[in-house]
């Protein structure tokens, strides 16, 4: 007989569950001092020198300095992090998300793109890929609008 909370049963789980990096290699491979305390995350796929260029400019419309102020890493659809782990490892206040999912950053609450929420005493943001923000002129203004909202500049 099936039990309803049985973890075995198939309709315990109603999210795809993600093998989680070790905090400690998402760390190893981050760039940045994370001065502002602000941890940006991006789809590994999207990580070019045009992307990097654009989010500087992104960043620097907020007084932001990508090697400086955030701390910078990449992630996978196969291989996200645990954004409660991070956070016992290094202070992030912001997390601002290029093309990941939340479900990556061990969020499995529902968040909708450009609205900003607050979880675990930090302030996360998540939008579409640099590619598309760059190429779509409404998810540029979507981006601005919650950027001065967690930034007043």
């Amino acid at each position: 007989m099936e039990k309803e909370n049985d973890i075995l049963n198939p309709r315990v789980f109603n999210f795809s569950i993600f093998p989680i990096r070790e905090v400690e290699n998402v760390l190893q491979a981050a760039r940045g001092s994370n001065q502002k305390k602000i941890a940006i995350v991006l789809e590994a796929s999207t990580d070019s020198k045009e992307n990097l260029a654009f989010l500087s400019k992104i960043l620097a419309a907020i007084r932001v300095e990508m090697t400086k102020d955030v701390l910078l890493f990449n992630v996978t659809p196969e291989k996200g992090f645990s954004l409660a782990a991070l956070k016992q490892q290094c202070p992030v206040d912001y997390l601002l998300g290029f093309g990941s999912h939340p479900s990556q950053w061990g969020i499995h609450a529902k968040v909708e793109r450009y609205h900003s929420i607050q979880l675990l005493g930090t302030h996360l943001l998540w939008a579409d890929s640099l590619d598309q923000i760059a190429q779509q002129q409404e998810l540029k203004k979507a981006l601005w609008q919650q950027l001065k909202q967690l930034f007043p500049v």
